[in-house]
């Protein structure tokens, strides 16, 4: 990497739109910075779970959506190589053409679908997993788990957005499905995932950013998707064979008593999702900056 390489982040989160778009772009940055590039989020969120994991970053807010002013102030200063990161790029077009302008190169994480802002590198996970971008306190938790006869440990993870009465249906469902056998069921916390995602036999999902974490840490999913954009996501998933779509009560009781399946699962969802797709993406990122 060339001396003084700035990476300038635009990305938010909060409990209604989320927290999946921060959470690969931190992933991004934590690369970016062991490689010895410095690293500026520019964010409206003032979200604490968003701020806690921008923390080990320079954070910058802006209050104009597009962080036009930010861009040309950090641009300016910098002296060495400049790159700046949309998430998703086409809520963020103005700020892309924006960076052009400064002479810096662009990328843009597309959602489900190719982009239609003018950067430089696109990276698009539901076409190719293995750019998908994982934290590193996520990677460091994966391997090979035991999976038992019968899952008894539900993780019901619906998303950063406030879906409790989606949450609230899935837990019954599966206490369904437990019929008269013991079963454990926890919604995800955003500040003990690590931890969660060891505990647990299976988990049940939105097809957000988390399913491809829990691809890569061999989990056993069922997917259900709650926007437009996680139905490639979900797709992807189930074609690899890494999770299966969320059925009925019966079809969750035999997936619980199914240990043939969720080993399949969980040897599918560690090949799909590897762990290194940040350190890809900056690979292409510096190659493309060499030019």
């Amino acid at each position: 990497m060339k001396p003084n390489s700035l990476l300038i982040v635009r990305a938010d989160g909060n409990e209604t739109v989320g927290y999946g778009h921060v959470m690969r772009c931190c992933a991004l940055a934590e690369e970016w910075q062991a490689r010895g590039g410095q690293c500026v989020f520019v964010t409206w969120s003032s979200d604490s779970f968003v701020l806690a994991m921008l923390a080990p970053f320079d954070i910058r807010s802006d209050t104009a959506p597009s962080g036009m002013a930010m861009i040309d102030y950090l641009s300016k200063r910098n002296r060495g190589p400049v790159w700046v990161v949309a998430d998703v790029g086409e809520r963020n077009v103005q700020f892309i053409l924006q960076a052009r302008r400064c002479g810096s190169k662009a990328l843009v994480f597309c959602d489900g679908r190719e982009a239609k802002s003018p950067a430089d590198i696109g990276v698009n996970a539901a076409r190719n997993p293995r750019y998908a971008c994982i934290r590193r306190e996520i990677v460091a938790v994966r391997g090979k788990r035991e999976i038992p006869e019968r899952a008894r440990r539900v993780l019901v993870a619906t998303g950063g957005t406030n879906n409790g009465d989606l949450e609230r249906t899935i837990c019954r469902m599966s206490a369904d499905a437990a019929a008269k056998h013991q079963m454990e069921i926890t919604t995800a916390r955003r500040d003990n995932m690590p931890k969660l995602l060891q505990w647990a036999d299976v988990a049940i999902s939105a097809a957000g950013h988390t399913a491809w974490e829990l691809a890569c840490v061999g989990l056993p999913t069922a997917l259900v998707t709650i926007a437009d954009n996680q139905i490639p996501v979900a797709e992807r998933m189930v074609e690899a064979g890494a999770a299966i779509s969320l059925g009925d009560v019966s079809s969750l009781r035999r997936w619980f008593a199914d240990p043939v399946a969720r080993t399949a699962q969980r040897d599918a969802g560690l090949a799909l999702v590897d762990g290194r797709g940040a350190r890809r993406v900056v690979d292409m990122m510096l190659a493309e900056g060499d030019q």
